[in-house]
């Protein structure tokens, strides 16, 4: 990935999110090394102040490299083109238990949720009911489950694998996210309103004033490279 394309400015914000995302990134595996206790509220916590702004500055990093870098070439298509294997040779054939396929990788998401459009009805769930006392059926609430630290815990995993496959294949992300932008009629991916993780209490002010400028320059209008 050719960073400079980018303007002096914007690349030294990028090298200033690396490493503020590598900072980030030794408070979550620290909190996931072996021995650490696991609690709900400690999981919450990792969230909070680690995962979120680690998230935040590499959406936005890479928004600026989707604004700012050329769009890649489309390559040819080579067709549905699949290798015919000899049954008769063992290697070509390959083993069926190798076969099985895996379970995807988790991707990392380029967008950030919006707040829903305002209505002027109420849901279903909250619009009012007429019930006779001994004639109409309640409905039983359905039983919700406690959330735990094992299932917070394997969110925070999940969610830290696609982190840092996006960050260690960024151009990769680029081109997703430049598709993404360019097809007609897709929801096109969007920035929060409010940095997520900007109030964390483990980052400092350099570490604000960092999430601070890579919203305000993922926002900007693209610089003309040309």
């Amino acid at each position: 990935m050719d960073l400079f394309a980018l303007t002096p400015l914007r690349r030294q914000l990028i090298a200033e999110a690396n490493h503020f995302i590598n900072w980030l990134f030794d408070g979550i595996a620290a909190a996931l090394a072996p021995g650490i206790a696991r609690t709900l509220p400690g999981m919450k916590a990792v969230f909070r102040d680690y995962l979120l702004p680690a998230e935040a500055a590499l959406r936005r990093a890479l928004h600026i490299l989707a604004a700012d870098l050329p769009v890649p070439a489309k390559k040819p298509s080579q067709g549905n083109r699949r290798a015919i294997s000899d049954p008769s040779n063992p290697r070509e054939g390959g083993d069926r238990a190798k076969d099985t396929p895996r379970p995807r990788p988790p991707t990392f998401r380029l967008s950030e949720p919006q707040p829903r459009p305002k209505t002027d009805h109420l849901p279903v769930r909250l619009r009012p009911r007429i019930s006779i006392i001994g004639v109409t059926p309640r409905a039983e609430p359905a039983p919700r489950r406690k959330l735990t630290a094992i299932d917070l815990e394997a969110r925070l995993r999940r969610r830290f694998e696609a982190l840092i496959n996006a960050f260690n294949n960024p151009a990769a992300a680029v081109r997703r996210l430049q598709r993404r932008l360019a097809k007609a009629g897709a929801a096109r991916p969007k920035l929060a309103a409010t940095i997520p993780g900007h109030t964390s209490e483990r980052i400092a002010a350099d570490g604000r004033s960092v999430l601070t400028r890579l919203d305000e320059s993922a926002r900007a209008p693209a610089t003309d490279t040309s």
